[in-house]
């Protein structure tokens, strides 16, 4: 998926590289109850969506009035309940926890009392960019025609293939020196101004020896912070077009 339109740069990156992607239209779903299709009207969606818009308030007044650092960690699921989304338990209908999956399950991969209140929300993508999502079906390049399209036309200098980047130094005068690997054979290193990393907290929080110098104490605390991070599978099933 590419989240968040207009004025997101990935999506203004996929639309000038021709990437294939249609609008994900979320409500657009059918459950299924004992073999029987569900009506929507006579599941508990409206309490749900109340308890998570109440939810999601609550993070961003907290966020406005800068006093995430002040509360405590807090799970979805503990807002939840002081949301009115079984105040005093867990779902335990079918139904229920359909509509719970779906909402919390699939979007973060984690259950709702392993998810950070405070990580999730507020969701900045949908604020500062338009608010939906494109999924990708592109069958010929996929995002890798984004690459491909960055590599082609904004980049001056051929990148690196087959590399590990093995440190960076931000203690040299002249920027940041990065320094990569190739199997068992170093490489030039590279100097910048700027580094920019994609790695993701939960790979920063594992890393020990990746920067120098290392991450200072309160960058460390806030990453211990992060609940955990959760991992997705994907599935791919091919069907029989009938004719």
């Amino acid at each position: 998926w590419i989240q968040g339109g207009a004025g997101n740069p990935v999506y203004d990156l996929a639309v000038a590289a021709g990437i294939g992607a249609f609008v994900q239209d979320f409500d657009d779903i059918i459950t299924i109850n004992n073999g029987a299709v569900v009506d929507d009207s006579t599941m508990n969606w409206a309490a749900f969506d109340e308890a998570y818009i109440c939810m999601q308030r609550f993070a961003e007044t907290a966020f406005v009035e800068n006093r995430t650092e002040d509360l405590q960690e807090i799970s979805l699921r503990a807002q939840l309940q002081a949301c009115n989304w079984f105040p005093l338990g867990f779902p335990t209908d079918n139904l229920d926890k359909v509509i719970e999956w779906y909402s919390i399950d699939y979007e973060t991969s984690l259950i709702a009392e392993s998810s950070s209140l405070f990580g999730s929300f507020p969701q900045y993508t949908y604020i500062f960019y338009e608010d939906v999502d494109y999924l990708v079906t592109d069958q010929t390049t996929g995002f890798n025609g984004i690459v491909d399209y960055m590599i082609n036309t904004l980049i001056s200098k051929q990148p690196y293939y087959n590399v590990r980047v093995t440190n960076i130094d931000t203690q040299n005068s002249n920027g940041a020196v990065v320094s990569m690997q190739n199997g068992q054979t170093a490489c030039t290193p590279i100097t910048a101004k700027r580094v920019i990393s994609t790695l993701s907290v939960g790979v920063l929080d594992t890393v020990t020896d990746l920067f120098t110098p290392p991450f200072p104490s309160d960058k460390k605390a806030a990453m211990n912070k992060v609940y955990e991070m959760g991992l997705y599978y994907k599935f791919f099933f091919e069907f029989t077009r009938e004719s």
